[in-house]
Formats: structure tokens, C-alpha cells, sequence
């Protein structure tokens, strides 16, 4: 990684870092949290409150649960985050390959 995208990655960190200390959980992430805890002492998070969450998603959520709900959410905003730079790093990266493949013969 150049200087240059390690800074612009850092500033990115922390604007979204600074913009989740601001402000309270989102909503989404309330539903699928609380969800969790329905999970883990064995009822239905839709019979207890109303979701349109998928049920995969309150078993994935379950160990935020080891969390207070503002250190899970912003482990989930930190993980988020590392997966987006990661998937764009991967679409530089097959782009690259497939230019560099375009020069060989035969392609």
C-alpha cells in the first residue's frame, strides 16, 4: 500500500470512527442485537418485538452479544469498514491481473 492511500485510509478510519462516537446505534443494529439476546434465552425475536431481519442474521449477531451494545456496535462499524477497504482492494487487484493478462500472447 502507497503513503498516499495508507492516509487517505487513515483519514476514512477516522471520520467513520468520529462520526460513531457521536452518535448513538443504529437502528438496524438495535433490532439484530436485541434479537440476539431473544435468541440466546430461547424465543422467537419475532414473536418478542417486530423484525423483518432473516433469522441467519440474529445467530451471526449472537457474539456481539459479549458486548455492551455501543462497544459491539462499534466493532461491527470497525469490521464493516475493513471488509469494504478489503473488497476494494480485491477489485484493484483482479483489475490489475486482468490488464496485465491482456499484454500476455495468447489473450
Amino acid at each position: 500500500m502507497s503513503l498516499r492511500a495508507g492516509l487517505l485510509a487513515s483519514a476514512a478510519l477516522t471520520i467513520v470512527v468520529a462520526a460513531v462516537l457521536r452518535r448513538d446505534t443504529g437502528t438496524d443494529f438495535d433490532g439484530y442485537y436485541e434479537g440476539g439476546l431473544a435468541v440466546l434465552e430461547g424465543k422467537s425475536p419475532y414473536v418478542e418485538m417486530w423484525h423483518n431481519y432473516p433469522p441467519l442474521l440474529f445467530v451471526l449477531a449472537l457474539p456481539f452479544r459479549l458486548f455492551s451494545v455501543k462497544t459491539a456496535y462499534l466493532i461491527q462499524v470497525w469490521l464493516l469498514f475493513a471488509l469494504n477497504v478489503l473488497s476494494v482492494w480485491l477489485a484493484v487487484r483482479v483489475v490489475t491481473i486482468a490488464g496485465e493478462r491482456q499484454g500476455e500472447p495468447g489473450h
